[in-house]
């Protein structure tokens, strides 16, 4: 399922940065973070989940997801007014 989607996301996000990104330094850095999140994002899930409980864990990716939402959203729609 986390591929799906992984499938569905990624292209969104990768035309909503080069949109934005003119010069095309912060592309090049999609790949990089993505891969930083598959290395970090489970370790410390697992920590999670060993020092409490699996809703804890749910809801830590819950508000990292909701903070990606507070940095992508004003930049979409500063994209949608320019156009």
């Amino acid at each position: 399922m986390r591929l799906a989607g992984n499938a569905s996301q990624l292209p969104f996000l990768m035309g909503a940065i080069g949109m934005a990104d003119t010069t095309g330094r912060y592309m090049v850095l999609v790949p990089a973070a993505q891969s930083a999140g598959y290395a970090i994002g489970p370790v410390l899930v697992g920590l999670v989940i060993v020092e409490a409980t699996y809703s804890q864990a749910s809801l830590i990716s819950l508000v990292f997801f909701v903070l990606c939402l507070v940095l992508l959203v004003p930049i979409i729609r500063r994209m949608e007014r320019a156009q």
